[in-house]
């Protein structure tokens, strides 16, 4: 059964400014701030990520952005963020706070799903 994530559930997917495909057809939108959430969030967890049209990611890349992901919401929400900058910390308690938490929790699993590529939408 193919599934389909949304960012910002309250938006239509027009908001969204980039879908991640995966290779069996789920689908995963994310608006710029999601977006650039996710990146910050892979990078202080160790893992280098550009989410932009074009790009794809393997399974196993895929696996350990998943990965990063809810390691470092589970740090967030014990306020644990030393080696962030304050404006980071301020969009990732925003994007990642306890409104959207249950949405969020839903990327993990994307990523595990397998590999993906990144498109725009248009």
């Amino acid at each position: 059964m193919l599934q389909r994530y949304v960012d910002r559930p309250q938006r239509q997917r027009e908001h969204a400014v980039v879908q991640l495909v995966s290779f069996n057809g789920s689908e995963f939108d994310l608006s710029d701030v999601g977006r650039r959430a996710v990146e910050i969030l892979a990078r202080w967890r160790g893992v280098e990520v550009v989410l932009a049209p074009g790009e794809a990611m393997g399974r196993e890349e895929a696996a350990r952005l998943g990965d990063a992901i809810e390691m470092g919401m589970q740090q967030l929400r014990r306020g644990e963020m030393t080696g962030l900058e304050q404006a980071e910390r301020a969009l990732l308690t925003t994007v990642f706070g306890q409104r959207t938490e249950a949405h969020w929790r839903n990327f993990p699993t994307f990523c595990r799903r397998g590999g993906f590529r990144v498109q725009a939408v248009n």
